[in-house]
């Protein structure tokens, strides 16, 4: 049986999972990843890992697209998502970047910009 999103990241600090209830502009300093299992986004997702393995005061916010709060949360927030691993900073409640679709080498560059910038803001 395959392991859900919660059991795969429960050991690693500083990840929350399907909090639906969040608003982005709530959020001081963050990065939002959309996971689903039906579509190949294993290689983002393990990016997505190791950045915040890198920078582990960044807090990481994982959302199962499949779950069905994740509409509400997604409308909510104004955000869309096909299935692509769709990943996005915050800071200050505003999106400071994203990546809707990881197509090339210099996706993961922003992302690590993106991620530096972020850091930059944690005391």
């Amino acid at each position: 049986m395959e392991m859900s999103l919660k059991e795969r990241v429960e050991a690693i600090e500083n990840i929350s999972v399907n909090d639906f209830d969040i608003l982005v502009s709530d959020i001081p300093q963050g990065i939002l990843f959309f996971y689903c299992t039906w579509a190949y986004v294993e290689t983002q997702f393990k990016y997505i890992l190791k950045i915040q393995r890198q920078y582990p005061k960044i807090k990481l916010f994982l959302f199962d697209i499949d779950e069905d709060d994740f509409k509400v949360f997604r409308e909510n927030n104004h955000l869309i998502s096909h299935g692509y691993g769709e990943t996005f900073w915050v800071i200050n409640g505003e999106i400071i970047g994203k990546i809707l679709k990881y197509n090339s080498t210099n996706d993961l560059i922003e992302a690590e910009k993106c991620s530096i910038a972020l850091t930059n803001t944690i005391d």
